[in-house]
């Protein structure tokens, strides 16, 4: 019996260690890209007093990486699901692993997509408004 109970504590171990990665691959898009918005406005500001867009780009590549990096990790959630998993099944999808995984996955394809379309208009439009005089 005792044999038996190490294995019961080390898989509650294993789970509560992956149990961060839902939670993140469906949260981390949002989060990052409204994080993304919000310093790339200061940001934007700092650009165009002093001609350099590579803070911009920096901001906008690593919120990309990161959420990238989640929809990677919520699909690998998702792919490894095996009876030794740490999936637990119950009748209701909204409360599976595996909704969270692939809601994560899609979240993490939507907002990484909005990061990378706010990257290639800040790449090819500039930031800076033409007209630097205060409208009447």
């Amino acid at each position: 019996m005792r044999l038996n109970e190490g294995k019961m504590s080390n898989r509650e171990t294993q789970i509560t260690q992956r149990r961060w990665r839902l939670p993140f691959g469906f949260f981390a898009g949002p989060v990052l890209w409204g994080l993304e918005i919000l310093v790339g406005y200061g940001l934007v500001t700092v650009a165009c007093m002093n001609g350099n867009k590579w803070p911009v780009y920096v901001t906008t590549g690593i919120a990309a990486l990161i959420v990238l990096i989640a929809g990677v990790i919520a699909y690998r959630t998702w792919t490894s699901r095996t009876d030794e998993s740490i999936f637990v099944e119950t009748d209701q999808a909204q409360e599976t692993p595996i909704f969270w995984a692939v809601s994560g996955l899609v979240v993490s394809t939507l907002f990484f997509s909005l990061i990378l379309t706010t990257f290639v208009a800040a790449f090819f439009l500039s930031p800076c408004p033409l007209i630097t005089m205060p409208l009447p």
